[in-house]
């Protein structure tokens, strides 16, 4: 995994300080739109930008309007953090 340093801004401020990518954005950090991955019939492993942990994967993926990428569960729970960040749904 790249070191702390190595991250983008954009990455380090969502990874590091619990900001938000900005939605319907359409593309992973690796500019891998998300239509493409969710129509590929190969399971996938998203990995933590930082850590190198893997969190989710392409089979628990679903389409959500929220224009984010959504998952039914992480690979482990383990490898994941839960924190409130003001929406509604909280």
């Amino acid at each position: 995994p790249p070191r702390v340093e190595e991250l983008s801004d954009l990455s380090a401020d969502v990874l590091l300080r619990g900001a938000t990518e900005p939605p319907h954005k359409g593309v992973t950090a690796d500019g891998i739109a998300w239509t493409d991955i969710a129509q590929t019939q190969e399971p996938l492993v998203f990995s933590c930008a930082a850590s190198g942990l893997p969190v989710f994967s392409s089979e628990d993926m679903f389409v959500s309007p929220s224009g984010w990428p959504s998952f039914t569960q992480p690979i482990a729970e383990d490898h994941v953090t839960y924190r409130a960040d003001g929406g509604e749904r909280e």
